[in-house]
């Protein structure tokens, strides 16, 4: 087996007959697939194990079990990766064999004696429907995990809207960053966050945190006396963002809290050319080395900057639109009136529109009366009104052509104003879709297959009841099985 070959090029032949077992087994391999072969159930179950094929042609009746049983161990072990099961016999399956395969899990059937080419054919047809079917699986994977990565930056933007400058600055730096750190974890941005204020001699004058445990007193009293952790140094001296995977004998007593699968990001805080501070937190550790995850962050920490460097800016929108252009997905803030507000490149590049000309104008004069109409007004509606929402939508853009977007719409609200505005999202889902309807083909494709097959079996069970009976008026005795 080669490595790396999908599991729809693994085929496995179940059966104690020898000879029926090396028949089959030599017609897969002539239809270039990887054969394995196995004569009981023990085998059988290893093979499966080891080597995950794709497809499995199961004997009604081994040796040692009969092929429901088999088939109800494999699909019930979660470790075999589901594999299409197709049961196969030199006898005719009876309406409680087919009663039977339904509860068992058993994916189709095949007769020994139907020819070569009814049996490649076979062949053929199951191993692109597990081709298609993986091939789902995948994209649904992926897609899972854009989905997931995007709600977290969508956490990390709630958690900036929440920040209100201008109301935390008569309050004076501290709880300014007091509230900031707040914000990065209530919303579930990042697990934790600690933020430190430097004076022009470099030392730490303002600490707060939020998620930590009751160590980080200690941590930040060390700050303050002057004991700066290794990451802080390097901050210092020139880098500008740390991402810690591991926590090294460098970490020392570093009051984060060391979750599982969770590390650390570091940047600094700057405005112009002048550092004032760093700001830390943990997050997932598969968005450690993101590009974006750091990008984002260190947007963050500008305009944390440029708020300390003027405590009495708060022009909300203005900063939003700053983060968004850091997003590595189409992003559009769009006001009450429909009216586009803000939009970072990528969601420019998508429609091929220059960013000037997108911003201010109406959602619906910029993608069609009907089309906002018919499907995203009434959703835009329900996220004004304070709701979360996420859909599929087929999108025909100017350049690209008709692309199946995933759609999502979050409220904010103005800190200033307090009047809605909504954040659009989106991913591109064109393949993914695509591959849905490549599998509800080969799955029309397979039921068509199989009414074929039980149509025929029927005719010959209804021509030997008539050569039985035609026999017994001749006075011989009835040579065929009849099936009731």
């Amino acid at each position: 087996m080669k490595a790396g070959e999908k599991s729809s090029k693994r085929i496995l032949i179940v059966d104690d007959d020898r000879a029926a077992l090396r028949y089959i087994e030599a017609l897969i391999v002539s239809l270039g697939f990887n054969a394995l072969a196995a004569a009981n159930r023990e085998d059988c179950l290893q093979i499966v194990q080891d080597y995950k094929p794709g497809v499995i042609f199961l004997d009604i009746m081994l040796g040692d079990a009969n092929g429901f049983d088999v088939c109800g161990d494999i699909k019930s072990n979660p470790d075999s990766d589901d594999p299409i099961i197709v049961l196969y016999s030199g006898m005719d399956f009876s309406p409680e064999d087919r009663r039977r395969g339904l509860e068992v899990g058993i994916d189709g059937y095949l007769n020994k004696r139907a020819s070569i080419e009814e049996i490649k054919l076979s062949i053929q047809l199951y191993a692109r429907l597990r081709e298609s079917e993986m091939g789902l699986r995948y994209k649904e994977q992926d897609l899972t995990a854009s989905v997931t990565k995007l709600n977290h930056i969508n956490n990390v933007l709630r958690s900036m809207m929440d920040i209100n400058i201008q109301k935390f600055a008569a309050n004076g730096k501290a709880q300014m960053i007091r509230e900031v750190c707040s914000a990065l974890t209530v919303k579930g941005a990042y697990d934790t966050a600690w933020i430190g204020l430097m004076n022009e001699k470099q030392k730490f004058e303002y600490v707060e945190a939020s998620g930590m445990s009751s160590e980080f007193n200690e941590f930040r009293k060390a700050l303050e006396d002057g004991d700066k952790p290794d990451c802080v140094e390097r901050l210092i001296g020139g880098e500008d963002v740390l991402s810690l995977q591991e926590y090294d004998d460098a970490c020392g007593n570093c009051a984060f809290v060391k979750k599982k699968d969770s590390s650390s990001m570091a940047v600094k805080i700057i405005s112009g050319e002048k550092m004032y501070g760093v700001i830390s937190v943990t997050m997932p550790s598969i968005y450690l080395k993101d590009l974006e995850e750091q990008n984002l962050l260190k947007a963050v920490a500008s305009e944390l900057g440029a708020a300390i460097h003027n405590l009495f800016a708060d022009d909300q929108i203005t900063r939003l639109s700053s983060i968004v252009q850091t997003i590595p997905y189409p992003i559009a803030l769009i006001s009450d009136q429909y009216r586009y507000k803000a939009v970072n490149e990528i969601y420019s590049v998508l429609y091929d529109v220059p960013v000037d000309e997108i911003i201010g104008s109406r959602v619906e004069d910029f993608l069609g009366a009907d089309f906002f109409m018919n499907n995203l007004k009434e959703k835009m509606d329900l996220c004004l009104s304070g709701g979360s929402i996420s859909y599929e939508v087929e999108i025909n853009f100017k350049t690209r052509g008709p692309r199946w977007m995933f759609l999502e719409y979050r409220p904010f609200y103005s800190s200033s104003e307090r009047k809605p505005y909504i954040i659009s999202s989106a991913l591109d889902i064109t393949e993914r879709k695509r591959s849905e309807l490549e599998l509800e083909k080969k799955m029309t494709e397979l039921e068509i297959f199989n009414d074929a097959a039980v149509n025929r079996e029927i005719l010959v069970n209804r021509l030997r009841n008539e050569i039985n009976k035609l026999l017994i008026e001749l006075g011989r005795s009835p040579k065929y099985r009849v099936v009731k």
